[in-house]
């Protein structure tokens, strides 16, 4: 919906179509289009056009990209300060993942910080041989698998951050850690 008018955001535009969170006052969403061809429309342009006036209102701006690395992307990730990929412990998403990691050095730009989502010791003693080989960068962050939690957050819709235990410990380490980064700029 921004980028369609990206001639003429103003702040006011931008509040028009970002979703308030009414549990985080200073959160703000903005969904992607719902028609599926619509991404095939998307003029790199605009979207960098929008990109630079989302940072003029926000602190973080957070897209949530398909995976790959396909016209889009390459541009968010140009207009990108910082780059976060998650991946999770299933061999298919650690395949996935260093080929977009090989695909996105080719790229020469900034590389991205490495989120190793869902980790347990059944799962370092499963693939950390393999991902110590194959990864080309150290893990940025992890999030301790906790199905119980995760399950419950989503089916009763609340924010997992709220309930006390490792997960909560990881996001809270892991937004330190973006706020530190961030002040320092």
């Amino acid at each position: 919906d921004l980028i369609r008018i990206s001639d003429e955001l103003t702040p006011a535009r931008i509040n028009s179509v970002a979703v308030r969170s009414e549990a985080y006052p200073n959160f703000d969403i903005v969904l992607s289009p719902n028609k599926a061809n619509s991404y095939e429309e998307i003029d790199t342009a605009s979207l960098v056009q929008t990109i630079k006036a989302l940072k003029l209102m926000y602190d973080f701006i957070i897209i949530d990209a398909n995976p790959g690395v396909d016209r889009l992307n390459q541009t968010i990730f140009k207009e990108s300060d910082r780059i976060l990929v998650l991946f999770t412990p299933e061999i298919s998403s650690i395949y996935r993942l260093v080929n977009f990691l090989r695909d996105f050095q080719g790229l020469r730009i900034a590389r991205p910080d490495l989120i190793y989502n869902k980790r347990s010791k059944k799962a370092d003693k499963t693939v950390g041989n393999i991902l110590a080989k194959v990864l080309p960068y150290p893990i940025y962050a992890s999030i301790t698998e906790d199905i119980k939690n995760f399950t419950d957050s989503l089916n009763y819709l609340y924010p997992i951050v709220t309930k006390k235990g490792p997960v909560r410990n990881d996001m809270l380490r892991l937004a330190q850690a973006l706020l530190e980064w961030y002040n320092q700029l």
